[in-house]
């Protein structure tokens, strides 16, 4: 039958009674009930009373499925409440509450209208709603004194309600509500970025578990009006957790991958989440990389099928995520850029300046002995890189300094004028990690001339030759 929580279908079953005693209310039943808990109300408001009956309290189950679902179609007003019930179109089909402060949340709708007249109080919509909100009384509602307002179920083609719509209505209110609170989230984002496969499908993996998926029941409670049975099955209702998991043929394909999952008990319910983070606390990185191919590759056939008609076989999923493991391991190395070092790599190579000093002096005293050679060499043409923004910003400006820098500054600036073009360029340190590491070592050689012809140790493996 489709149906997989026995406990939900129970409750939409007990929401059919409770439909019942709500539309027609001269039953024996409805009356007996009406008289003993809710004599002056209906059973939409009405509580559990003093020592209710096992029957009456398992109404009230049914009955908050019920309040959950249903829509009012305006009548004289006397019944809906503002704030409470939901009766104003949104424009998509669906009907939401007016958005009004908590005070005017029990007052009726009847309460919004002129004295003895079945028009809008305008001064007292303009005081309780906003503005947005006025439209949909002026242009889309009116008021018919002559009949009753009168509860309907906005999902069915009938307006009535059933079964079925109720049990979705149940699942999408569970899956919405469930807090995954065991779940270490930071380790859990840190697994979907750090994972070893390409780019888009960790994207696709951090959608479904922040629930950013299209599926039919996401747009449904974002009042799109769509079919919400899953297409591929036409069993239940296309949620995250059905479209990647629970839907028997998706089932069979994670039973026969490599990973050979078996399907959840009927009984057991795991949010998507729940279930990414166990196979996250798998110790095994091909686990890893093989299930989050395999779920893309799951998103991707639905897509095929969904929007262009096209089926694949659960063969064709294999070849696709073995595909997407291929892509991830012949992807081309970061791209780093090639900037013009000429002159500059030419003095790197040829002398070394370490020494303890600050951060900006450091590399002042670097810049001042490269200059130094490039004029010995007879270079007429330089380019310096610095990975000090505060020393570029400086040299750029070529103003006077009267700090602890001032004196090397003005014998920099003394060498500039000796070239005939010389650019300063900011490089970020990790595109010069040569002259890192030369520094680095500085930290524990105080005061030392390094030359080329004898590198210290610690750089010996950067590749320069």
């Amino acid at each position: 039958m489709g149906f997989r929580d026995i406990g939900l279908f129970n409750q939409a079953m007990l929401a059919k009674q409770a439909w019942r005693i709500l539309q027609n209310g001269s039953t024996l039943l409805a009356r007996s009930l009406k008289a003993r808990y809710f004599p002056r109300a209906d059973i939409l408001l009405a509580s559990k009373a003093h020592n209710p009956s096992f029957v009456w309290k398992s109404l009230l189950v049914g009955r908050d499925l019920l309040v959950e679902g249903i829509a009012w179609r305006m009548g004289d007003g006397s019944r809906i409440r503002i704030g409470l019930d939901a009766w104003l179109p949104d424009g998509f089909g669906k009907f939401q509450t007016a958005r009004v402060h908590d005070r005017w949340a029990n007052y009726r709708v009847a309460d919004l209208l002129l004295d003895n007249q079945p028009s809008w109080d305008m001064s007292k919509l303009a005081n309780i709603l906003p503005g947005e909100d006025l439209w949909k009384f002026t242009d889309n509602l009116s008021v018919n004194p002559s009949i009753p307002d009168r509860p309907f179920w906005p999902s069915g083609r009938s307006n009535m309600y059933s079964v079925k719509f109720g049990y979705l209505l149940a699942c999408s209110l569970r899956n919405r509500n469930l807090a995954s609170t065991s779940i270490d989230n930071t380790s859990l984002w840190n697994w979907v970025w750090a994972l070893e496969v390409i780019p888009k499908v960790k994207f696709f993996l951090w959608k479904s578990l922040v629930g950013a998926l299209p599926t039919s029941g996401a747009l449904l409670d974002r009042s799109i009006s769509v079919d919400p049975i899953y297409r591929r099955c036409g069993e239940d209702m296309e949620t995250t957790e059905h479209a990647l998991r629970d839907c028997p043929w998706v089932a069979f394909l994670w039973e026969t991958s490599p990973l050979r999952l078996p399907p959840l008990n009927s009984t057991e319910f795991c949010s998507i989440k729940e279930w990414i983070d166990r196979i996250r606390l798998v110790p095994n990185k091909e686990v890893h990389q093989t299930f989050a191919n395999l779920a893309w590759t799951i998103w991707y056939s639905r897509n095929l099928l969904l929007f262009q008609d096209k089926s694949l076989t659960h063969f064709d999923c294999f070849k696709i995520s073995q595909r997407a493991i291929w892509m991830n391991q012949l992807a081309p190395p970061k791209w780093v850029p090639n900037l013009p070092r000429f002159s500059v790599a030419e003095i790197l190579r040829s002398g070394f300046l370490a020494g303890a000093f600050t951060v900006e002096e450091g590399e002042a005293r670097a810049i001042l002995e490269g200059l130094r050679l490039c004029a010995e060499k007879g270079f007429t043409k330089a380019i310096l890189e610095t990975d000090c923004q505060l020393l570029y910003w400086r040299l750029c400006k070529r103003e006077d300094d009267f700090s602890y820098l001032g004196n090397t500054l003005r014998q920099i600036y003394t060498l500039m004028d000796s070239f005939v073009q010389i650019q300063f360029s900011w490089a970020p340190r990790s595109e010069n990690s040569f002259a890192d590491s030369l520094a680095k070592h500085a930290l524990h050689d105080r005061f030392s001339l390094v030359s080329a012809e004898a590198l210290p140790f610690v750089l010996n493996f950067t590749g320069l030759s």
